[in-house]
């Protein structure tokens, strides 16, 4: 499971979300994505509160609220 948020100009990631509830499974796709090249840009939470708090401080931190 993961959230893939990414800047509109850039279309690059800013972080990729990875949330399980099993500690096993994190450190099966810890092994994935370090494999894959990408663990640098991914925070992994252990469960899907965490993931969710995760994400909205992200987006709240990337909208601009000064017209």
């Amino acid at each position: 499971n993961y959230i893939h948020l990414t800047t509109k100009q850039t279309k690059t990631p800013l972080t990729i979300i990875v949330a399980d509830d099993q500690v096993i499974n994190i450190e099966v796709m810890k092994s994935l994505v370090r494999n894959m090249g990408i663990f640098h840009w991914c925070t992994f939470a252990i469960n899907g509160q965490e993931a969710i708090n995760y994400a909205t401080n992200a987006i709240m931190k990337e909208i601009d609220l000064t017209y």
